[in-house]
């Protein structure tokens, strides 16, 4: 016959299954209910996406079973299907059941779905093996496709159900595991459980979990995280390469979805689940290709991510790391590969909880694996080596990786935690010999010193475990600097040695013509390292120094140079430098008092009207927005200091009026993007007392700094900077503590703020943070005088 024979051969579609004649399922020569592939072609059926193909199943089916009662069934080991004796009630009724939930779900309306779905319990139940070991009325392959077709639903009150139900499985009892559904947990049941919707709590249970935090949690993620303990200890997963196995494939499925991150997030807890509940039983079994697969994860997946939910995401990660990785199987750069894609402002903090207990492991894992101290020690000073000398043939295509000098900070850091006894500046020591040197060796490679400057910079960051980003987070530290800290100790002992030689190589490469578009991100770095170097060191040694960078800067940027290109660059690395010789200033003014004046004659004169110009082959400038922007953002900042240290209305006569300089604002604030909102609104908040008189622009001007913030409402990058630089302003000093002569303007400013308050106010409904940093604002005015009132 010809369907005996494309079944036999492989080639019997699901169109040929669900189109077979009816003597083929009486036919007593070829009993086509004896071959699995008959059976699977049905199960594909009814889980298909086409509710014609599924209605044809379903029919299919039942006409297999009516016959299937007088089939003499012949027993077979792997089959997924066996005879349904007339003598055996339960088969009837369970067939009759799994029908029935079938015909049920191709309704839309959930109260006709979900009162036939609480029987799915006893087509769950089917799938027990007895206590004496008999065989299951039904073989899992069966639940899985009816699973599937419940997860196809329309409604997710529906969705949920079947998830929930599915959660309930004993594996104690149930084959499950053995039977395709290892599958089924990383593919289908991951994909289901990427809905947020799916998460939600009753308004009850959100209000308690508000005052409790963490201990209420989402029904489907209690029991999500119960499941994953049941599989950690079900007898299908207790071998070690059965655990690798599904490891590796959960990996699998989850790289393989577009995440939401609230799920996400639950879905790890729960992954992590079986170390909270018995961490003795944890066996390590992460090798190689699940290392690859958690890199994947940490860099590509969680890229879009919301920073908060991405740094919990990480802390998860990085536990589970700790405990489930095998060192025997993982060399110790693929180990040091992964560690560095924790960020530090995220998770993996130096000095936290989490931290010392990986410097803990690190040690065991060294000592036990990796060939002792000796051995990271020779890999640190090769890397440090390898590092510096990646332009030692002054190759102008050679390029290098930014990412290998933060994983070369981050292990070393974690290799000095980990060995108290070694010397880290004895590490650095290349490092330091190169900055020693770099002014007196001609033909050094001006970008490996700029690598041995950003290694440093790294180190000095990342060892200082900021619980905060940027500068406020630097100054923060800074104060509260540990003496008896080795590590940050070793690396201020370069900064302290090398400072002149750094000041001086900055200077001299920012004007240099050298300079190319390509070196543009160094200038963050260059910036890092003056901000340490102010605040390692006295005002007064720095003086000179910092008038040989400000004066370099100044004279770079009035000379015209050989190209449009050229002049591009230098004039926004020179402007660059010089917001970074504001920062260096404002620690101490008064000494630094003739260099300010310096700065504060350019800036009026030259920088407030220069403008950043697309030259004629901006084609070789690759991101000129970036530019831009970037350029934008150092160019106010150098006006933001200006203005705060110098007060327009006192100021020389070469200053332009308060009021031309809130319509330059207004006109930037327009066009600026990102971080470079932030010292355009600094100068708002500075000049804003000056504007009082004249209520129209005033309210001109809060209306744009409110505009401004809502169309950066949703970007994550920046919106918490841009926030607290707006409240300020928004809510000024002056605005709540000074009254108003004109009648008429009070009355509409107190309305103005109000309407504000009252945004501010409903927005914290919907995002945490954000009346926090409101109140603070507000708290901070009127605790210095407890009797004003806003009116």
């Amino acid at each position: 016959m010809k369907e005996k024979r494309m079944l036999e051969n492989g080639q019997f579609s699901e169109k040929v299954a669900l189109s077979i004649p009816e003597v083929l399922l009486k036919s007593e020569e070829f009993s086509i209910l004896a071959h699995n592939k008959f059976w699977c072609l049905i199960q594909q059926g009814l889980c298909h996406g086409d509710p014609l193909t599924r209605k044809r199943a379903l029919f299919l089916l039942q006409r297999s079973l009516q016959h299937a009662e007088s089939w003499h069934y012949v027993e077979q080991k792997d089959a997924i299907f066996w005879g349904l004796p007339e003598i055996l009630a339960p088969f009837h009724q369970l067939w009759q059941t799994y029908t029935l939930l079938l015909e049920t779900l191709e309704e839309k309306q959930v109260h006709v779905v979900k009162p036939v779905l609480a029987r799915l319990h006893f087509v769950i139940k089917a799938t027990y093996v007895s206590q004496n070991g008999e065989r299951p009325l039904l073989h899992t392959s069966w639940l899985t496709t009816l699973l599937r077709r419940i997860f196809q639903h329309d409604s997710l009150s529906v969705v949920k159900c079947g998830i929930l139900s599915f959660l309930d499985l004993d594996f104690s009892c149930s084959p499950f595991m053995l039977h395709g559904g290892l599958k089924f947990v990383c593919c289908d049941l991951i994909h289901a459980l990427n809905e947020p919707s799916l998460y939600a709590r009753s308004e009850e249970c959100a209000t308690v979990a508000g005052i409790r935090g963490a201990e209420v949690l989402p029904s489907i993620a209690k029991k999500l995280a119960l499941f994953f303990v049941a599989c950690d200890s079900s007898v299908h997963l207790q071998s070690f390469e059965t655990k690798r196995k599904f490891h590796q494939a959960l990996f699998g499925g989850i790289l393989q979805e577009n995440w939401s991150t609230p799920p996400l997030v639950y879905l790890l807890q729960a992954f992590s689940a079986p170390i909270d509940a018995s961490p003795t039983r944890v066996q390590p079994i992460w090798n190689q290709a699940i290392v690859v697969q958690l890199k994947d994860l940490l860099t590509s997946a969680l890229r879009t991510q919301h920073v908060f939910l991405r740094g919990a995401v990480e802390c998860i990660l990085l536990k589970a790391t700790s405990y489930y990785l095998d060192t025997k199987a993982v060399s110790i750069q693929q180990l040091f590969l992964l560690l560095s894609c924790f960020k530090s402002t995220e998770s993996l903090h130096r000095g936290t909880h989490l931290w010392k207990h990986l410097v803990g492991n690190l040690r065991h894992w060294v000592d036990e694996s990796y060939g002792g101290q000796q051995q990271v020690e020779k890999l640190c000073r090769s890397s440090i080596s390898s590092l510096l000398n990646t332009f030692r043939d002054e190759d102008p295509k050679t390029s290098y990786d930014r990412s290998d000098v933060h994983r070369l900070s981050k292990m070393l850091l974690l290799v000095a935690d980990a060995f108290e006894e070694l010397d880290l500046g004895l590490l650095l020591q290349p490092v330091r010999e190169m900055l020693s040197t770099a002014c007196v060796r001609a033909y050094l490679p001006a970008k490996s010193i700029d690598l041995a400057l950003e290694l440093l910079s790294c180190l000095y960051s990342e060892a200082q475990s900021p619980c905060k980003t940027g500068q406020e987070a630097s100054d923060e530290i800074t104060k509260a600097f540990v003496p008896g800290d080795v590590v940050l100790l070793s690396i201020a002992s370069i900064f302290q040695h090398t400072y002149s030689n750094i000041v001086a190589m900055i200077s001299g490469r920012v004007t240099s013509e050298e300079f190319l578009v390509t070196d543009v991100p160094i200038l963050g770095v260059y910036a890092s390292c003056l901000h340490v170097i102010c605040n390692l060191l006295p005002a007064g040694t720095l003086q000179p120094h910092v008038e040989l960078l400000v004066n370099s800067c100044i004279r770079c940027s009035t000379v015209q140079c050989t190209s449009d290109e050229v002049s591009c660059v230098l004039q926004l690395s020179c402007t660059a430098m010089l917001a970074s010789a504001c920062g260096v200033i404002r620690n101490d003014p008064e000494l630094l008092k003739p260099v300010a004046r310096t700065l504060e004659k350019f800036v009026w004169q030259h920088l407030y009207d220069a403008e950043l110009y697309k030259p004629s082959d901006s084609k070789r400038l690759g991101e000129w927005g970036k530019l831009v922007s970037q350029y934008i953002e150092s160019k106010w900042t150098c006006i933001s200091f200006v203005v705060k240290q110098s007060p327009v209305a006192s100021a020389a006569h070469f200053s332009p009026l308060p009021t031309c300089i809130m319509d330059r604002c207004v006109d930037h604030l327009a066009a600026a993007s990102g971080m470079a909102l932030i010292p355009i609104l600094n100068t708002m908040q500075s000049l804003l007392p000056s504007i009082m008189a004249t209520p129209e622009k005033l309210f001109e001007v809060l209306a744009c700094v409110w505009h401004s913030l809502l169309e950066r409402w949703h970007d994550h990058t920046c919106f918490w900077s841009v926030l607290r630089a707006c409240v300020p302003v928004i809510f000024h000093r002056c605005l709540l503590t000074e009254d108003i002569v004109d009648t008429d303007a009070k009355t509409v400013l107190e309305k103005t703020l109000r309407t504000y308050a009252d945004n501010f106010l409903e927005s914290g409904n919907t995002r945490t943070g954000v009346l926090n940093v409101i109140v603070q604002h507000c708290f901070n005015i009127w605790k210095e005088n407890p009797r004003l009132v806003l009116k």
